[in-house]
């Protein structure tokens, strides 16, 4: 964490470097109404501390966390270990007790409150100085926010406590765990929090004890959502962090959805024909055990490289179940989908990928022409090796049909089959001639689809077997 040379003259709340901090204040402003933290007044500042106490002292009111209302309980021993609010001796005392004791220990701090000192975060006078008690974990589990013995702690505003004390407010929580998400992009970030803070506040008033049905990557799917739903263009990364500061165990985990990934993200939920071939994506992440949405918004957030594998295995088997012109769309669009992507998130070089492109072109006019079987080229796209051979022999059939006239009225069969270039980006470069094998295979099936030439039965029998044994490799292997 840094601290704020020169905090803004007159401002309460000021935003720091600390990612907590900051989701804190604009859940702080939320909870005032206001756009943005530094907007917030003094009366409306009083209003949501006292808000923050009665949530706080309502729910220390239920012994057990799991009861109706007791939604902050449960919340606290995540952020605020020790407090007033869960320490074991506070189950002697009555349920007002326990409440008074939470009101004292938040009893708000006068403005002219005052210590010696600075806040460590934004520069503001300090109004005191606190430790775990208060602050959750600082950047990582290894810098815990602890202190040692005869140690006063960290020396924080009223401003920059009360954002912390709003974090639970931006927070969303799952399996003992909170995750908010962070960017540098305060117009992101105001509306992001604000959206969880309607979401938080809902399950803090709510009485019910049905809890939410638990869903694999909920928190990854809360992201994908509040980014694509964001009106405005993205200008810097957006970070999931996952943290708990329990006693029991600590985590601190950031995941990053890099400004490029958010751009495009943005773009699946506006443009018509990403927007189309979005639900595609999702179902060619589905699995027995996740649903498409949920394993989409799991790959994206944490292994975004393994989305175009992913894409490649799902063609496949939509290539060997189904025939029609309604398969053939799902393809082409899912897989000018992926292309985008490979374009605009990793930045694969665009020359580099028309040129592999049009080689999947080729071959896909060669295998139309020579009615060769698709399960040749699934089969051979298992191994570099095998699909190395396959090109060869393509290549030879290239220069024994560039001739034919039905070849020569689909394709421009003066450039050779592929070039030298071409067959080292192929099977030369480690993990991205994988991607390069990935992005000529799709390629291929889709000029395939496009080009109306479909697998027969036993065709498509021969590529079932294929998958099949690549799974049962899998599980062999595990």
């Amino acid at each position: 964490m840094s601290t704020s040379t020169a905090a803004t003259a007159g401002v309460l709340v000021e935003l720091t470097a600390h990612p907590m901090q900051r989701a804190g204040a604009f859940a702080l402003a939320a909870l005032a109404r206001r756009d943005h933290p530094q907007e917030v007044g003094e009366d409306e500042f009083g209003a949501v501390w006292a808000l923050m106490t009665d949530d706080a002292a309502a729910a220390t009111r239920r012994l057990d966390a799991k009861q109706p209302g007791a939604f902050l309980l449960a919340a606290s021993y995540g952020l605020w270990p020790n407090c007033k609010m869960n320490i074991p001796s506070m189950r002697r005392l009555s349920a007002e007790q326990r409440a008074e004791a939470v009101e004292q220990w938040r009893a708000p701090r006068d403005p002219d409150c005052r210590i010696d000192a600075a806040c460590a975060l934004c520069g503001q006078a300090a109004c005191g100085f606190f430790g775990k008690v208060d602050v959750p974990l600082a950047m990582s589990v290894e810098y815990r926010n602890t202190t040692v013995p005869g140690h006063a702690g960290l020396a924080l505003c009223r401003g920059c406590l009360a954002s912390f004390y709003a974090l639970p407010y931006a927070c969303y929580f799952q399996g003992g765990r909170a995750a908010i998400l962070h960017s540098w992009d305060e117009a992101f970030l105001g509306p992001a929090i604000r959206g969880q803070v309607v979401e938080t506040s809902r399950r803090i008033a709510s009485m019910s004890t049905e809890k939410p049905a638990k869903t694999a990557y909920a928190r990854e799917q809360v992201a994908l959502e509040r980014l694509r739903r964001y009106s405005h263009p993205v200008t810097a990364d957006v970070s999931l962090i996952a943290f708990t500061n329990s006693n029991q165990e600590q985590e601190f985990s950031e995941y990053r959805i890099s400004l490029p990934l958010a751009i495009w993200l943005r773009s699946t939920a506006r443009q018509p024909e990403r927007k189309a071939a979005w639900s595609a994506l999702e179902r060619a992440c589905h699995s027995e055990r996740v649903a498409g949405s949920a394993a989409l918004a799991g790959l994206l957030v944490r292994q975004p490289h393994r989305i175009v594998g992913r894409v490649a295995r799902y063609i496949s088997t939509r290539t060997a179940d189904s025939r029609g012109s309604e398969v053939g769309d799902e393809i082409t669009g899912l897989v000018e989908l992926l292309q985008s992507f490979v374009r605009e998130v990793q930045q694969v070089n665009e020359q580099q990928l028309q040129e592999i492109v049009e080689v999947g072109n080729r071959a896909a006019a060669l295998m139309t022409v020579t009615k060769k079987q698709v399960n040749t080229l699934v089969v051979a796209h298992r191994k570099p090796s095998d699909l190395r051979r396959w090109l060869h022999r393509c290549t030879v059939d290239w220069l024994l049909a560039r001739e034919n006239p039905a070849l020569t009225s689909i394709t421009d069969t003066s450039k050779p089959f592929i070039s030298p270039t071409q067959l080292r980006w192929l099977f030369e470069y480690g993990d991205e001639a994988w991607l390069f094998r990935d992005l000529l295979f799709t390629a291929v099936l889709a000029e395939l689809q496009r080009r109306g030439h479909q697998p027969d039965t036993q065709d498509q029998q021969e590529i079932k077997d294929a998958l099949d044994e690549d799974v049962t490799d899998k599980e062999d292997e595990q």
